[in-house]
């Protein structure tokens, strides 16, 4: 649904057997919005927003399992994704810095998906020891991904447009997993 009916998003007008919510900006309407704090949907377990940013409050989603959003500047959302402990899957959009990832550590991420921004390395992913999947787009300033060296359980990662990356003996070393490389 466009992002900008996010906004007016109410419970009553949303199904009971809803389990994914999925946004997208429409050309030329709101590029944010933030879901009403009064809207609780208990059997949301997924919520995607690929394109534009999207703002929510916990208790909205108390049974959330994956997330797609972008953090915008001065997001309050890693402090919301923070308190929940059972996220499986989290996609972030852009990522500028590895900071950025530190609020991912209390959970049980075991798919991480970055596509785009100016991280240079991916430090900070070693703390997240319950990564299986790791996919990487769009980051054309990324040159070292040894922190995937220290993920037990990682078995797969995927690295697309990333023209800076030189040094794939990360991958080797690691050698549980299998790679895509584009």
């Amino acid at each position: 649904m466009p992002l900008m009916l996010a906004r007016t998003l109410s419970r009553k007008d949303t199904p009971s057997s809803v389990r994914t919510l999925s946004f997208d900006e429409s050309p030329g309407l709101a590029p944010s919005a933030h879901i009403p704090a009064d809207v609780v949907l208990p059997k949301v377990d997924t919520v995607q927003c690929y394109d534009g940013v999207l703002s929510f409050e916990r208790a909205s989603f108390p049974n959330l399992r994956s997330v797609a959003i972008e953090l915008g500047p001065r997001s309050k959302m890693p402090e919301v994704l923070a308190s929940y402990t059972k996220l499986g899957f989290v996609h972030l959009g852009k990522i500028h810095d590895e900071a950025a990832l530190a609020f991912l550590e209390p959970f049980e991420v075991e798919t991480l998906s970055i596509t785009s921004g100016a991280l240079k390395s991916l430090r900070g992913l070693e703390r997240l020891r319950s990564l299986k999947r790791v996919y990487v787009k769009n980051l054309p300033k990324l040159a070292d991904i040894s922190s995937i060296t220290a993920l037990p359980k990682l078995t797969s990662i995927t690295i697309q447009y990333c023209g800076a990356l030189r040094d794939l003996k990360p991958l080797l070393r690691a050698g549980r997993f299998a790679t895509s490389r584009s």
